[in-house]
């Protein structure tokens, strides 16, 4: 297939946005193709089912499985020579990653061991440099005598490479849609990176109630790679899909969820003017976003001297990869930046031409891409984002 690209897309969607999710299937489940266990820490009876209330109507955060690796491996934002390796440690601790081209790990290279500290939820993130362009890549991780589950990734075409591309696309993981069973269909195809187009969590932990801190937030990562409570096969499809196949994520509104507290910022508007700051700058959005830091394999840099406050200092979500000469991805976030919604948009502030949902610096950045990528007479230019067009 030569200057083509594949998608497997709209079949493979979770759920869209808001929607009614789809009633069990009653073909019995496939079981989970990682090979290590799930058993879960003895529950208080307020916290025997996943998102109901505790009594007090408080939101329900349970405390993490104690099995070694059980929340699997990830790799993520690949370039033709690197990519960031991801898994968490049961406590405080250091782990070493190793990276092979067989999944026999023939001459396995190590990589520097990482530590897991408590600030960060005992999660460890590597950069994996000088691989080779066009390889797919095993991987996992060893800590005090316990070796992670295999990941394999795949880093991007050569600049030359003019044949096709493969990638799929999913999103709206809604914790209470578990276990995802589409997905152990998914895992099996051979792509070349799969995108996740944001709410990789929901918020709400209830009819009623939401994660609002750090804390919570961490919880509910971990909640979509935990089996359900009622799973007699434990599978986790979401946990096999990260160690499937090399990811690029973005964000959506439900990763810097709105607080159920009406006097709180509009954290799924970060460029929002909040008590003469920014909402990106809010401790409520920093926190929401480290959570997502800590629980995805993003690169993790920051923007710096584009003179916009809003900007300076934020850790950046964009980003641009080229996949060989035909290819390239292009990833924005339209959540950091963007101005609070207009309660009605059928207003003269509609047309103003200032407001934005980037930011100019990153809305500069994307056309100088576009127009890069011309020259190159790039064929395909996959562009990322989480909002629908309409908005």
């Amino acid at each position: 297939m030569r200057n083509s690209l594949k998608i497997a897309a709209s079949a493979l969607l979770l759920s869209s946005c808001g929607g009614t999710a789809a009633p069990p299937s009653s073909s019995p489940p496939i079981p989970s193709t990682s090979p290590i266990a799930s058993s879960k820490p003895a529950a208080s009876p307020a916290a025997s089912a996943s998102g109901v209330e505790s009594p007090a109507g408080q939101p329900i955060i349970r405390p993490a499985l104690s099995t070694p690796f059980v929340y699997g491996v990830a790799a993520g934002d690949m370039t033709s020579d690197s990519a960031i390796l991801w898994t968490r440690l049961s406590g405080a601790g250091r782990a070493t990653a190793e990276l092979a081209e067989s999944e026999a790990f023939d001459r396995p290279i190590s990589l520097p061991p990482m530590q897991a500290p408590a600030a960060h939820d005992f999660t460890v993130k590597v950069e994996a440099k000088d691989l080779k362009p066009s390889t797919a890549y095993f991987y996992r991780f060893k800590s005090d005598g316990a070796t992670s589950p295999v990941g394999r990734f795949k880093t991007a075409y050569a600049p030359d490479y003019r044949g096709g591309v493969t990638m799929a696309f999913t999103g709206d993981a809604h914790w209470s849609w578990k276990p995802y069973p589409l997905l152990n269909s998914l895992v099996k195809e051979k792509l070349d990176y799969f995108l996740f187009l944001g709410d990789l969590i929901y918020e709400d932990t209830g009819r009623t109630t939401s994660a609002e801190d750090l804390e919570g937030y961490r919880f509910k990562y971990r909640e979509n790679r935990e089996p359900r409570d009622s799973s007699e096969s434990k599978m986790v499809p979401m946990r096999d899909l990260y160690s499937a196949f090399g990811m690029y994520a973005i964000f959506d509104n439900h990763e810097t969820g709105a607080s159920r507290n009406k006097d709180a910022p509009p954290y799924t508007e970060g460029g929002a003017s909040a008590s003469g700051q920014f909402v990106n700058q809010t401790p409520g959005f920093k926190q929401r976003a480290q959570a997502l830091l800590e629980y995805q394999p993003f690169r993790e840099e920051t923007v710096s001297g584009t003179g916009d406050p809003r900007l300076d200092g934020t850790t950046r979500f964009y980003r641009a990869v080229p996949w060989g000469a035909s290819s390239e991805l292009i990833v924005l976030d339209d959540r950091s930046y963007r101005d609070q919604a207009l309660v009605d948009p059928d207003t003269p502030q509609a047309l103003d031409c200032s407001r934005t949902m980037l930011g100019q610096p990153q809305l500069k950045w994307f056309q100088d891409q576009l127009l890069a990528a011309k020259r190159r007479s790039v064929t395909w230019k996959v562009v990322v984002v989480s909002s629908p067009l309409q908005q």
